[in-house]
């Protein structure tokens, strides 16, 4: 004889078949829980997911409040450090120069001066017209000399690795048309 009744697995109470919802996935055809059980599961869940969208969207309210006062603040000391810098320049790059390297705008100065105001490696004048770049040595701070843009950005690019630059100049005059590399003037 089939039995009538089932045992729900939350509450462990013995109840009729007409108490589960029908499931064909089990074997008795009834799921394993009792309507009363599953619907209070369903509610208990039903609160924690509208508790956590709560607490989300209260943080993400939060956090754009902090990221839109953030952005009108750091919009606002840009335009007053536009404004105090491009009333006192050289102020500004003395600032920046001590801050960045170490040096003051004299210590510019006076290499730019020693270097006839021309890159260190090409003898050039900066091609864009802004002032010449001060390399240094990133891992100590020591400041090498003054670059054009494109000395500067070459060094970069090479790491600073003085193997990988001589493997470069092999490479070029190994590759190169011309019949000998031409060293510019010193």
């Amino acid at each position: 004889m089939v039995p009538l009744t089932q045992i729900c697995r939350k509450c462990q109470e013995e109840k009729p078949f007409d108490c589960f919802s029908r499931d064909s996935e089990y074997k008795s055809g009834f799921e394993k829980a009792c309507k009363t059980c599953r619907r209070r599961d369903q509610k208990i869940a039903r609160i924690k997911r509208w508790q956590h969208y709560q607490n989300y969207h209260r943080e993400y309210r939060k956090r754009s409040k902090s990221i839109a006062y953030e952005e009108s603040r750091r919009e606002q000391v840009s335009k007053y450090l536009k404004d105090r810098y491009s009333k006192n320049p050289q102020q500004a790059r003395e600032y920046q120069l001590k801050k960045t390297y170490g040096i003051s705008l004299s210590d510019y100065n006076s290499r730019l001066n020693a270097q006839g105001a021309v890159c260190a490696i090409c003898h050039e004048k900066e091609p864009t017209g802004r002032a010449l770049a001060v390399d240094h040595q990133h891992s100590t701070g020591h400041v090498r000399g003054l670059l054009c843009s494109r000395c500067n950005n070459g060094l970069g690019c090479f790491r600073e690795n003085a193997t990988l630059f001589g493997r470069a100049v092999m490479y070029l005059a190994i590759n190169n048309p011309m019949p000998e590399v031409q060293l510019p003037p010193e």
